[in-house]
């Protein structure tokens, strides 16, 4: 598993004003983060807004690995899930965001094409979560504001458009507590294992 992680990039000294991260300037954007108090979770997992051009880099970085492991035909695939693990195990625990890329098992698509999901779901329950979680991926043009979604083959003879819900925001927090006990003792496993056998992790030097 290699780790790739990434600092400051919820701060910019830019200075381009450029507006992607949502605020109008990047003064805004880092008084923002100066004043704001961040829960545990939050910790763990990417936490915004960010410099957008931050974030760019860091993808065309992650990327670039992704292609070199291709490149020797090695099955790989970069995962968030796997990067806040980590972190929150103690790896690069000084980064704002940390992905993974596991490498390899040997076996083609192992990552796109995993047996587990198709013993979870059938393929319209899939389709459906797919759609739901990533539906910038069958959007059309959503300059009208009202993007419609591409289901089905005809999509265009039933159209959907994309809604939005109300979040449990208490229930999710919840559900994360419960989760940070449980890597807390991960966590304890890890950080013994690591000193029995005189491992250090590698220090994350400020920049």
């Amino acid at each position: 598993m290699l780790l790739i992680g990434a600092e400051n990039i919820t701060r910019s000294e830019l200075n381009w004003d450029c507006g992607a991260c949502g605020f109008k300037t990047c003064a805004e954007l880092n008084r923002y983060h100066k004043d704001i108090k961040r829960g545990p979770i939050a910790e763990i997992m990417m936490h915004g807004p960010v410099c957008q051009w931050k974030l760019f880099d860091f993808g065309i970085v992650c990327d670039w690995a992704c292609a070199a492991c291709w490149q020797e035909n090695v099955t790989n695939r970069i995962e968030a899930a796997s990067g806040m693990c980590a972190k929150a195990i103690g790896f690069l625990e000084d980064c704002d965001v940390v992905y993974g890329l596991p490498i390899g098992p040997m076996k083609d698509l192992f990552w796109y094409s995993r047996e587990f999901i198709g013993e979870m779901m059938d393929h319209e329950m899939w389709l459906e979560h797919a759609q739901v979680n990533y539906a910038i991926q069958w959007s059309v043009f959503p300059g009208h504001g009202r993007p419609t979604i591409k289901y089905g083959q005809k999509w265009w003879e039933s159209q959907r458009e994309r809604t939005l819900k109300d979040f449990d925001h208490k229930g999710f927090e919840a559900i994360g507590a419960e989760c940070l006990k449980e890597v807390a003792a991960v966590r304890e496993r890890a950080l013994k294992f690591l000193e029995e056998h005189n491992i250090k992790l590698p220090a994350v030097e400020p920049k």
